[in-house]
């Protein structure tokens, strides 16, 4: 559960587990009802996550701002799936972007010059930043799915116009203090805790499924590869409103707080039958039985392989 200010802008309460509610047989009854029906299914979660934009990736790492132990300590927290929100996506911009700490492309040349068979084409910039952060990421979530797209075509193939595009509305997950009272520090801001009701719950592969719709508790639900569910919803006003969760032939009332998002998780079969066991399989040695590489196609590898906590890690065993 997360509960922000007035304002909406600041945490009072992050990403708190709070005691568990039971479903119960019946359906329907005072509050605001949400059912949740995953026979109806849409769209699939590739992941989650935000992006190492050349100032991001700079003030983590090359600004120096950051000890090797706060730095390692923050990128846990965001793609770690055990140990922080499992981020499992980043979309990169290729070259520089309105949030560069100046603009930049990958074959810069001296006034006068041009280079139309890219011979000088290079990655180094971003050699420095933010290639080895992403890296890094990805050995803290092998799930991690990573694109790299353009912010805009490079200076030199534009006559007029701006060079970088525009963005009025994108805000970081986290707040690197660099030359201030706090230099060093790190800020976690209300889109992390927003993030992480997604990505700490809902895994790659996960499918939309249908729940009620509503303006006074806003919600989704998914169903994950190992079918589990994960009911995301927010109560936008200043007091609790009853919310009452329909699955299955069962039942349970939760009192949402006000300015409130909370993250519902269960296992189970809607027809009755009883709770899946999910999770890890260990073996020899502490480790894991994994499909290789992440692969969902027919015909995939399994292996054993040290404990991550991804997805493709989590086995389904189901009575029946």
């Amino acid at each position: 559960m997360t509960t922000d200010d007035s304002g909406g802008r600041h945490v009072t309460r992050g990403l708190q587990q709070q005691t568990p509610v039971t479903f119960r047989a019946g359906s329907g009854g005072s509050g605001e009802n949400i059912t949740v029906d995953e026979s109806t299914r849409y769209q699939t979660f590739t992941g989650g996550g935000a992006s190492f934009t050349d100032t991001a990736a700079w003030l983590m790492k090359g600004s120096g701002a950051l000890s090797q132990a706060t730095r390692d300590d923050t990128m846990k927290k965001l793609f770690s799936p055990t140990e922080g929100i499992g981020l499992s996506f980043v979309r990169n911009p290729m070259g520089g972007s309105d949030l560069a700490r100046f603009g930049y492309t990958y074959d810069d040349l001296p006034a006068g010059q041009s280079d139309p068979s890219l011979a000088r084409f290079s990655l180094a910039h971003d050699l420095a930043d933010i290639l080895p952060l992403t890296k890094q990421a990805k050995q803290l979530n092998p799930a991690l799915s990573t694109m790299a797209s353009p912010w805009t075509a490079p200076a030199w193939m534009k006559d007029s116009g701006p060079h970088n595009g525009g963005c009025g509305t994108c805000d970081g997950l986290v707040t690197v203090h660099n030359g201030d009272s706090r230099h060093g520090q790190v800020d976690y801001t209300i889109e992390y805790y927003t993030m992480g009701h997604l990505t700490k719950f809902v895994k790659p592969g996960a499918q939309r499924i249908s729940s009620t719709a509503s303006t006074a508790v806003p919600n989704v639900a998914w169903r994950n590869p190992d079918g589990s569910k994960a009911l995301i919803a927010y109560n936008g006003a200043s007091t609790a409103r009853e919310t009452r969760v329909n699955w299955g032939g069962r039942t349970f009332s939760y009192a949402l707080p006000g300015k409130t998002s909370a993250t519902f998780t269960w296992s189970g079969d809607p027809s009755g039958g009883g709770p899946a066991a999910s999770g890890a399989l260990t073996g020899l040695g502490g480790k894991c039985l994994d499909v290789a590489d992440n692969s969902a196609a027919n015909g995939a590898r399994a292996q054993i392989w040290t404990r991550t906590g991804a997805a493709n890690q989590k086995w389904r065993l189901q009575s029946q």
